[in-house]
């Protein structure tokens, strides 16, 4: 919030206030391919403390998606997506989170089965019933 104080002009050409900009558009764009990036680009040394915890929060948030959305997924695929640029690295992340590792693969499928193995269901009975029930108390209303 503060930031938006800032001139438009002074955002533009000061790589100090700029770079902090765009990390924050970047991040709620999603494109965080473009947060790793910036790391190669800072303007001083002592953003890298921000940029590291900044790139570790977004490899957690991805993991925890390629988690829930993959039952297995390839070494070199898991680097890609978690932003590394070698599978070793990506082997080792997968590791620390406690991913099976079989092969060059990392499955998911017993992080992502239920343990009663009864499909999940959705109570549309009742759901209908209450539906209807607002619908009324809204229409006494108006």
């Amino acid at each position: 919030m503060v930031l938006e104080t800032v001139g438009q002009q002074l955002q533009a050409t000061n790589p100090y206030i700029s770079m902090p900009v765009k990390l924050e558009q970047y991040l709620m764009e999603g494109a965080y391919n473009k947060v790793v990036l910036t790391e190669k680009n800072l303007p001083s040394p002592y953003y890298m403390v921000f940029v590291k915890t900044m790139l570790d929060t977004v490899r957690k948030e991805i993991a925890q998606c390629v988690e829930k959305s993959f039952k297995r997924i390839a070494g070199p695929e898991a680097a890609r997506m978690l932003l590394f640029t070698t599978a070793d690295e990506a082997f080792e992340y997968g590791i620390k989170r406690g991913w099976t590792l079989t092969g060059d693969h990392f499955v998911f499928e017993d992080a992502n089965v239920n343990s009663s193995h009864q499909p999940k269901t959705v109570e549309t009975d009742r759901l209908a019933k209450q539906n209807v029930y607002y619908a009324k108390q809204l229409e006494m209303i108006v």
